[in-house]
């Protein structure tokens, strides 16, 4: 689509990105608890030589060169885990018996997630053959026989073995802690199938896939509080508005789904629609930069107040995250 490339300047350029990040700043600072009251950002979750050594078992150092636009090395995966775990680490009491448990959990659940989402991206075909392999199905027999070898998650391609064992092991992991919840359980399975629709199914509305991880990494804490839940939810859709914003020139290039032009991948019969909202947002770029700001700011509004109705630690935690993820 050659309508991205001109305009890029325009929609995600440099001036655009900064009046944007400014505001953000702006109502982050006005917002946020003052600075040392809050942990670092790379203090929340695991320490990196956990990742690593939680990472090395599934092999996924060998995914690098499978899924290049995801990351240039091994670390790069291991970043990802680590936002897991920092995800998780918001809502996790500093004291909680299980803490470490938890945050591998999101650790191991993100990085499943990312790396399936890049397959998708980068080989079509292959990201076919994960959607069968990881089908709602195979990944609920999964988490109700953990212990069941002829439940366990596995392809034929080799080379896409370390996917496939990560997310044997995590689901079996789950399926073990969560044993005896059936109530939990059938949530579980039931937020992996939507998030499986909104992947997979051609025409399907992508925003779930960006948003229900994060909700998923706050069910895994096992604390039903309706604040919590929230919190995760507000959480979810800010990151998600967040990766659109950044990614919407590669996006309206690729045609891909993003929630500030067509929330699903183009089809035949949205190329018109498509290409016409990229139009509008290109001629009217002063007025998407307004959008996104507003957006994004009543977003870290919505997150902090979340996080306040729960505890102090889980505000600090809240805002370190916020500060390291949008760059205020």
């Amino acid at each position: 689509m050659r309508l991205a490339e001109p305009a890029r300047a325009r929609v995600a350029g440099a001036r655009i990105h900064e009046r944007v990040a400014a505001r953000v700043a702006s109502a982050y600072a006005a917002l946020a608890p003052a600075s040392e009251l809050t942990p670092d950002f790379d203090g929340l979750g695991l320490p990196a030589a956990e990742i690593e050594a939680a990472c090395a078992p599934y092999r996924i150092d060998g995914l690098v060169q499978r899924m290049p636009s995801r990351a240039d090395t091994a670390a790069d995966l291991h970043r990802i885990a680590w936002h897991g775990s920092a995800l998780a680490d918001i809502g996790c009491p500093a004291d909680h018996p299980r803490r470490e448990e938890l945050l591998l959990d999101g650790a191991l659940f993100n990085l499943a997630v990312a790396l399936t989402d890049s397959l998708v991206d980068e080989d079509p075909h292959a990201g076919m053959r994960a959607a069968r392999v990881l089908s709602p199905h195979a990944l609920e027999r999964r988490l109700l026989a953990p212990g069941d070898p002829h439940a366990a998650i596995a392809g034929e391609e080799p080379d896409l073995e370390p996917l496939y064992g990560l997310w044997d092991a995590l689901l079996a992991r789950l399926g073990e802690r969560f044993a005896g919840d059936p109530q939990a359980l059938t949530e579980l399975a039931d937020m992996l199938r939507r998030m499986h629709r909104g992947e997979f199914d051609e025409g399907a509305d992508r925003l779930p896939a960006k948003v229900l991880p994060v909700e998923f990494i706050g069910v895994l804490l096992r604390d039903r509080r309706a604040a919590l839940r929230e919190l995760y939810g507000e959480l979810g859709r800010l990151l998600a508005l967040s990766d659109d914003w950044n990614d919407l020139a590669e996006d309206m290039r690729r045609m891909r789904a993003n929630q500030l032009v067509l929330m699903r991948d183009r089809t035949r019969a949205d190329r018109v629609a498509y290409v016409a909202r990229c139009l509008q947002r290109v001629v009217f770029s002063r007025a998407l930069a307004e959008e996104v700001s507003s957006e994004l700011c009543a977003g870290i509004a919505r997150v902090l107040a979340s996080a306040g109705e729960l505890s102090p630690d889980t505000h600090a935690r809240a805002a370190s995250y916020l500060k390291g993820v949008l760059e205020c």
